[in-house]
């Protein structure tokens, strides 16, 4: 695209007689108009300089769509002054002509020129002053109006606004050279095509308005982000690593779209930008510790879930629960063998004559008074004088261990976690021995077992926000963030997929 940077006015007006311009120099500038609305803006081309009025010296953010209209633009090098690569460039016969940079009017002297300080351009006129008995519009000094009644009455190159009865340069763009528009009955060069999309920045479209004088500005919606002249949806964080597909790909720097994808093997499902290698059955069932686990959509990870109240899992399945999972209890005064899930219990030998059943074992009816046994896993009972026994329920919290109450720390014969130990509860709940740590061998522990992490370790990692050893890690992507709880120092895959 050719560019002029012009050094001296006459440059400027061979380029302007060569756009049919009359008039000396127009030189314009992107002023934003505020509307009132928070997020939409204006910027205008070669406004009246005001105290209200502010310049937009950014340029639109660069991509195919921001010029869309490349194939009209002449051979020359622009059609609109938004094709032009300078933020104040203007189009002029199909050539930009680049604007003098300013700090104050000595930097325009040499060129006779004076500087917009709230553009930073070299302009003929800013204020009227600047004009010798003329009057200064859209940075052009014009002779003071004359007043007419007709356009005979006009200079030649001017018409009658017979309304406001003053001579001016033109009332719509049809008064207008090609490639020019009509402003404060000035005609300027037009800043873009009519309906036109670009992007002011990252979060921002801006839309040229009806005329092609000044460009409209809009917020993207939240989780969006423009895109060629568009808002699109984000889908990811720009540069991680996330799952198109079946591939690994790398999110785009809009974060709207994903980038050299590169397929998973067949035996492995991606999963938050990793390819990894399933552990189950997609929606596959089994009881894993007391609980109900059901298998990830991925096949990356079990999901275990309580029964709830008056029920547990057997055979991957939740039942109603007829019994304490692995004690022997007294039904009618016959002992009982509960089953390793508590959904079913078989007969154990009666007792014999002279026997009483007891916490699922007989026992001789006489005892030694004040002695005491458990009768069932939450009740002593004690020997009454002159044989018999009395039964009393141990507090909240507590289980009966050889003939006392004792406080419950864990869940009867459950294999569980405590920390990175893979650890099992005795018979009575009362204590817990260790079985293994898992930390070294480099897994960790998970619903009762030492697993091999997969996903992002929880002390930092791509993706992970605030994640501490058995707490929760939330990740982001399109704009959300989900938290998902991390087990033994590390934040699992299964089921998030950006």
């Amino acid at each position: 695209m050719k560019r002029l940077v012009p050094s001296t006015v006459e440059r400027v007006l061979v380029a302007l007689a060569l756009a049919g311009c009359s008039d000396p120099a127009p030189t314009a500038t992107l002023a934003k108009a505020g509307n009132g609305d928070a997020t939409t803006t204006t910027d205008t081309v070669a406004q009246d300089d005001t105290a209200s009025s502010t310049t937009d010296t950014s340029e639109p953010v660069d991509s195919e769509a921001d010029s869309p209209d490349t194939a009209d633009i002449p051979a020359s090098g622009c059609q609109y002054s938004a094709d032009c690569p300078g933020a104040h460039d203007l189009c002029l016969a199909g050539t930009c002509v680049a604007q003098t940079p300013c700090s104050g009017d000595k930097d325009c002297q040499a060129a006779g020129q004076v500087c917009d300080s709230t553009a930073g351009i070299c302009v003929a006129c800013v204020a009227d002053s600047d004009c010798q008995g003329g009057v200064c519009k859209a940075h052009k000094c014009l002779p003071a109006p004359k007043n007419c009644a007709s356009s005979k009455d006009c200079p030649a190159g001017q018409l009658c606004d017979k309304g406001a009865g003053l001579c001016v340069e033109c009332q719509t763009a049809g008064d207008c050279a090609a490639g020019q528009g009509c402003q404060d009955s000035v005609c300027v060069p037009l800043l873009c095509k009519a309906g036109v999309t670009v992007c002011g920045d990252t979060t921002t479209v801006k839309t040229c308005s009806g005329d092609g004088l000044s460009w409209q500005s809009d917020a993207c919606p939240e989780k969006t982000a423009c895109v060629a002249g568009d808002c699109a949806v984000v889908l990811c964080t720009p540069g991680d690593k996330v799952c198109a597909g079946n591939a690994v790909a790398t999110c785009d720097d809009s974060g709207t779209a994903t980038l050299d994808p590169s397929n998973c093997p067949d035996d492995q499902i991606c999963d938050k930008g990793q390819c990894l290698t399933p552990i189950c059955q997609p929606g596959k069932t089994e009881c894993q510790n007391g609980q109900l686990a059901t298998c990830s959509e991925t096949g990356l990870a079990w999901s275990p879930a309580s029964c709830g109240s008056g029920k547990v899992c057997d055979g991957g399945t939740c039942v109603p629960q007829v019994c304490t999972a692995g004690q022997a209890y007294c039904d009618g005064g016959a002992p009982k063998q509960c089953n390793a899930s508590g959904s079913a219990a078989t007969l154990l030998p009666v007792c014999k004559s002279g026997e009483v059943c007891l916490g699922g074992t007989c026992v001789a009816s006489a005892c030694q008074a004040g002695s005491s046994v458990c009768a069932d896993p939450t009740t002593v009972a004690t020997c009454k004088p002159g044989g018999g026994y009395q039964n009393t329920l141990c507090p909240s919290g507590s289980v009966c261990e050889a003939g006392a109450c004792k406080t419950a720390v864990c869940q009867a014969n459950l294999t569980f976690c405590q920390g990175s130990q893979k650890s099992i509860c005795n018979a009575s709940g009362t204590a817990a021995t260790v079985m293994e740590d898992c930390a070294k061998s480099g897994k960790s522990c998970s619903n009762g077992a030492c697993i091999q992490p997969q996903g992002y370790k929880a002390t930092g990692g791509l993706g992970t926000v605030g994640a501490t050893a058995q707490g929760s890690y939330r990740v982001r992507g399109a704009g959300w963030l989900i938290q998902r709880p991390c087990a033994a120092g590390y934040c699992f895959s299964g089921g998030l997929r950006p």
